[in-house]
């Protein structure tokens, strides 16, 4: 599955996979998603995981958040259908014209996705008009510093 939204055949990561195969990688993504979480509360009733992937995030959202409404949004097949698989609440949509109406949602969940986007801005403008006042907007992208060492880290374990 390509994590882009252009489809890229020399890239494929399957992010299930590389959850389960536990390791660095995971001990981040689960320590990502805590503090994401950390940010969401009750009141958060209707909650978009954006961009969702393969939904291992997603999983974990609609675990943690039982009362709330969450669904996760994503652009590419394969992901929905990785999702549908898993028995999760997602539908295929476009960042750039998100399929929600005006002040809609509680909480949005854009998490390493707007570093592949082409035009980010347009994505955000989108995401603010689906937002309520006073929503919540969690934006993770990676430094790239960070990003770097993390792999230098993961292939001298061998994770």
């Amino acid at each position: 599955m390509p994590v882009t939204e252009r489809e890229n055949e020399s890239q494929v990561l399957l992010q299930r996979d590389q959850y389960i195969k536990g390791g660095l990688g995971r001990r981040y993504w689960d320590f990502r998603d805590s503090t994401v979480f950390s940010l969401l509360n009750q009141n958060d009733r209707k909650i978009i995981d954006l961009g969702c992937g393969e939904g291992v995030t997603l999983q974990k959202l609609v675990t943690m958040f039982p009362q709330s409404e969450v669904t996760g949004i994503d652009l590419l097949d394969e992901n929905i259908n990785i999702c549908l698989n898993s028995g999760l609440p997602v539908r295929k949509g476009d960042v750039y014209g998100i399929d929600l109406p005006n002040e809609s949602v509680d909480a949005v969940l854009f998490l390493e996705v707007v570093e592949h986007l082409e035009n980010p801005g347009l994505a955000i403008e989108e995401i603010h008009r689906i937002l309520r006042p006073g929503g919540k907007l969690v934006l993770i992208f990676p430094n790239d510093k960070v990003f770097k060492l993390a792999i230098v880290l993961r292939i001298e374990h061998g994770s």
